[in-house]
């Protein structure tokens, strides 16, 4: 700015001492007739350098204003091009690579997305002291300052137990909300943000067959605030739904439950033939909730998926669901905690939190096919409903369904990338993830 400046003066004063031979001139070329040639052409050349000067010294004041709108844009590519350099310079780019990741998988960094959590990445650092201890670090984050963070301590050893700890953040800035049953309309949507700190505790064993056991316990304590973003009304400011159990701040929960796994899968990726199954019962109590409601509930969950080989590695898989939500001595449970049907892994083709009950079943159908050595594209159809009792209540009529197509990628961690796209009777939905596996 100084050397602008500087310049410019130099320039008025330059012009100020050619002034009078401007004005002057013309009338002593009449009068003396014995000027030079280069002394005529010096003073044509101090006019020409006049006018040019005063032309930009108009350009220069008309330009003012822009340059002043433009100079905080100016300044940030100033800013960015210099950090650019910065970290380029410095090889900060590498050494953050090499200082989490290394060539023996001791140490492993996963870019991770799915359309709860948004994007981000996943660190893994096995062989600590513990035999098969592995720290595990998650964050990711999406638009209205949804976010997610994570600390797990996996498989570290108690005795003849293997151990894990999970430690959880979540806010969940804009979740939806329909209402309950399988009536509620698209309509009547409202979002909510859901604030919930987590820490349990397991320890499990694996036996044989592919067989494995846990039992585990946690604390959550969970915080519910209208939805961020004006497309739609928040749950506090609706009459009926600001009333719901959980619709407030400070719910506390603490949870008790065993689970039993079998996985007898050829391939953890890409499976032809075997299954997955999964029985998991727990048991929810108030641990001193800042509400008026006592939140004293259990939920059994039951999952089971087959794969069959058909022929040139094409694969047919079912799946089959159900799980049950009840209270304990008449005690409520949290509207966000009852049974739901819409995330893609239930019925897809409709948006998350679409149907909630205390109950649900639901079934999935898919035909597989490679398209490439590490690509299957995949065909599917899946149906569900929601009941405050299924087993009473079912009804064939009531019934939702999905369907549509998709393709997976495969790396050397199982499913890497995951497109899908699903038709329900609320419209298309497109779904993305990436690495979701080693976000469950």
């Amino acid at each position: 700015m100084k050397s602008h400046v500087i310049m410019m003066r130099k320039r008025l004063t330059f012009l100020a001492t050619l002034i009078p031979l401007y004005v002057f001139a013309p009338a002593t070329a009449q009068e003396e007739s014995t000027w030079s040639q280069a002394q005529i052409d010096s003073i044509q050349q101090a006019q020409k350098a006049f006018g040019e000067g005063r032309t930009h010294l108009s350009e220069k004041i008309l330009n003012l204003p822009v340059s002043l709108a433009l100079l905080p844009v100016d300044l940030t590519g100033m800013a960015i091009a210099n950090t650019v350099g910065w970290v380029s310079e410095k090889e900060i780019v590498p050494k953050t690579v090499d200082l989490l990741t290394s060539d023996d998988g001791t140490r492993k960094l996963f870019p991770i997305y799915s359309p709860l959590g948004g994007a981000g990445f996943k660190y893994t650092h096995s062989q600590l002291d513990w035999d098969r201890a592995r720290l595990a670090l998650t964050l990711s984050t999406w638009a209205h300052n949804r976010q997610r963070y994570r600390f797990q301590l996996e498989h570290f050893s108690i005795g003849p137990f293997d151990g894990d700890y999970d430690l959880r953040y979540e806010f969940l800035s804009q979740e939806p909300f329909y209402g309950i049953g399988q009536d509620s309309r698209k309509s009547d949507r409202v979002n909510y943000a859901g604030e919930n700190v987590l820490t349990e505790l397991a320890l499990g064993r694996d036996h044989q067959r592919g067989v494995s056991t846990r039992l585990f316990t946690g604390f959550r304590n969970i915080n519910v605030y209208n939805g961020r973003g004006d497309a739609f009304p928040g749950i506090l400011k609706d009459a009926d739904f600001a009333l719901l159990p959980g619709a407030e701040s400070g719910v506390r929960l603490v949870n008790f439950g065993a689970e039993i796994r079998q996985d007898s899968r050829d391939h953890p990726g890409r499976p032809e033939h075997g299954g997955r199954h999964l029985l998991r019962a727990e048991i929810f109590n108030d641990a001193g909730s800042k509400g008026a409601q006592n939140f004293n509930f259990y939920r059994i969950t039951a999952d089971i998926t087959r794969y069959w080989h058909l022929f040139y590695h094409r694969s047919l898989s079912l799946r089959l669901a159900g799980e049950f939500t009840r209270s304990l001595d008449d005690g409520d449970i949290p509207f966000y905690m009852l049974s739901e049907l819409g995330r893609g892994e239930t019925v897809r083709g409709f948006e998350r939190g679409r149907f909630r009950d205390h109950d649900l079943i639901l079934g999935a159908l898919e035909y597989r096919y490679p398209i490439w050595d590490f690509a299957d594209l995949f065909l599917f159809f899946d149906g569900g409903e929601v009941a405050d009792d299924v087993v009473a209540d079912f009804d064939w009529q009531k019934m939702v369904f999905g369907y549509g197509a998709g393709v997976r990628v495969w790396g050397a961690n199982g499913e890497f990338i995951n497109l899908m796209g699903a038709f329900s009777e609320d419209g298309f939905r497109f779904y993305l993830g990436l690495n979701q596996e080693l976000q469950r």
